[in-house]
């Protein structure tokens, strides 16, 4: 995971940009109504990589009055180590006064000085709010005094002891994943349950799980980063906002709870949603019981969006009364009775955005008197569904994510027209009880009938991205299906003919940028068998080549960024 660009002292703007740091000062309109770092501190925890005591960042590119601490003891400056520091605590970032840095070389932490791995002794108390890991391992078999260990066995002891000690101090870790794309995912710490596993959103190592249960959905979530360990400071120090955000909210500063606000937060819109390009690559893509993407998580980070979830408010769950389009809840469930939250949605409203996110942790216990290796685990078994409702009543299921392995759910979707909806939190019966957050997100427009990219304008753009999903099933509104259907066909043409505006805003009837121009131009049928006269044979697919040329012409395909 070494390896960096940025400037010390400072965290690349575009990065602020790309995380929605300034659409937040925008929305809020005085950056210091936000919070600055004053009252949360961080551990700091570095592999050395070029000499064994260099895991410190340099203070002197950081504000003066941070406390540094060398928790190891015997460390020295490193460039890495200041440079994910940059992305954390920075004078231009998001806690830049934050009040203390405990840094720690990373054996140092697995052993003695933190975890005690592969010992009978508990791991130390976590008494930082966040902890990074920037840095990746996986272990050898080896002969640890008289006892023979496999890698796994090592890395498996590693996750427990980690996930033990977030659950039992209830502190947010964060680490990331190793660089190369395709790569299976490395024994720590990308495969614990109860971290945020980071990564970048331009693609790099790939779930799922490879060890303490293989093929669970990981990594979490993406930033936008010259690699992972900066991605992984930025995470870090988004979590680190929103636990200066919460001081005293217990609900709201739980170690899940950053999670969830973080998670529901990220957008996808630097993804490919619309099959778009050739390239699977840069797809978002997730399953009912797959959560998460396998190479960007629940997508993009979006502080302002996090910021939003919370702000919104604690709402609980209830049978009498709805909750708003943005919101969160720390709660219990139950398997006495299933928790739901009631939304409305206008019906004349476009959902752009709607993202569900359930998070908990699994339990870990150390077994009294045991070997070291042996501990109890336990992982609750929570679904998240999305149902229409009709009053306070439940109806047709639309959405579900009922992973049996994963402690996260999530639901996504976009491009449908608003309607009452309840999200339901249910439990498996023989789990009786467990602790959550849900957070969720639902964003809306009222759009102009055929305005399929959503730019005020109906014209060949819009009709451009219906020919290069004809006929396509299961499809939304982003994808030209405007009708609600569920089919991209002659009658979505049919709409967006109707409601075509030339670029002096006359409709298709009366020349100039006309929709018969635009369908000569893409090689289609014109006159009344476009407008739908001609019935749902009158128009053929267009030719494929046709409309991915147009799509290239027009800049419409999506791309991930690079810095």
């Amino acid at each position: 995971m070494i390896g960096f660009s940025s400037a010390h002292g400072q965290i690349n703007p575009q990065v602020l940009t790309d995380m929605g740091y300034f659409d937040l000062i925008a929305r809020i309109g005085d950056p210091n109504l936000l919070p600055d770092g004053s009252g949360v501190d961080i551990m700091h925890v570095e592999a050395p990589n070029d000499a064994a005591s260099n895991y410190l960042p340099d203070p002197n590119n950081f504000d003066p009055n941070i406390t540094f601490l060398d928790g190891s003891g015997f460390g020295t400056m490193s460039g890495h180590a200041t440079v994910v520091g940059n992305h954390i605590y920075a004078p231009n970032g998001l806690v830049p006064l934050i009040d203390t840095v405990e840094s720690f070389e990373a054996n140092d932490w697995l052993g003695s000085g933190f975890l005690h791995t592969l010992n009978t002794t508990q791991p130390q108390t976590i008494d930082r709010t966040v902890t990074n890991h920037s840095w990746v391992a996986t272990f050898a078999d080896q002969t640890i005094g008289s006892t023979f260990y496999t890698g796994d066995e090592i890395g498996e002891d590693v996750l427990r002891r980690l996930d033990f000690a977030i659950d039992r101090d209830d502190k947010v870790v964060v680490a990331g994943v190793t660089n190369t794309p395709g790569q299976p995912i490395d024994h720590i710490f990308g495969n614990a349950y109860n971290i945020i596993t980071a990564t970048i959103s331009d693609g790099a190592q790939t779930g799922p799980t490879t060890l303490d249960l293989p093929g669970r959905s990981k990594p979490d979530l993406a930033a936008s980063a010259s690699n992972t360990s900066n991605a992984t400071g930025v995470i870090s120090g988004a979590a680190l906002f929103m636990q200066d955000l919460a001081q005293g909210d217990t609900d709201g500063q739980h170690a899940y709870s950053t999670k969830a606000f973080l998670m529901a937060g990220a957008t996808k819109t630097e993804f490919d949603l619309t099959n778009s390009t050739v390239d699977p690559n840069d797809d978002w893509t997730h399953t009912t019981t797959q959560p998460l993407d396998l190479q960007s998580g629940v997508g993009e980070l979006n502080i302002d969006k996090s910021h939003l979830i919370y702000t919104a408010g604690k709402q609980e769950a209830s049978s009498v009364s709805d909750v708003g389009l943005v919101g969160w809840d720390a709660y219990f469930a139950t398997f006495i009775a299933d928790n739901q939250y009631f939304i409305d949605v206008p019906t004349n409203e476009l959902i752009t955005d709607m993202s569900i996110v359930l998070v908990w942790n699994r339990e870990v216990t150390p077994v009294v008197n045991s070997p070291a290796l042996d501990w109890n685990v336990h992982l609750a078994n929570l679904d998240l569904e999305l149902y229409e409702a009709t009053g306070f009543t439940t109806t047709t299921l639309m959405e579900q994510s009922v992973s049996a392995v994963d402690n996260v759910e999530h639901i996504w979707r976009r491009g449908i027209m608003g309607r009452r909806m309840a999200i339901e939190v249910s439990i498996d019966p023989n789990d009786i009880l467990e602790e959550y957050t849900l957070a969720w997100r639902i964003e809306t427009v009222v759009p102009l009938a055929g305005d399929v990219n959503l730019d005020g304008v109906v014209d060949i753009a819009d009709l451009a991205v219906v020919g290069s999903h004809w006929n396509a099933t299961g499809a939304d509104w982003f994808w030209g299906d405007l009708n609600a259907d569920g089919v991209v066909d002659i009658a979505d043409m049919g709409i967006i003919g109707a409601n075509w505006t030339s670029p002096g805003g006359s409709s298709f009837s009366t020349g100039g940028g006309s929709f018969d121009e635009a369908l000569d131009d893409l090689g289609l049928p014109t006159g009344d068998a476009a407008n739908g006269a001609g019935g749902p044979t009158a128009i053929p697919a267009p030719p494929a080549a046709v409309s991915l040329t147009l799509l290239a012409a027009l800049g419409l395909t999506r791309r991930r960024r690079s810095h």
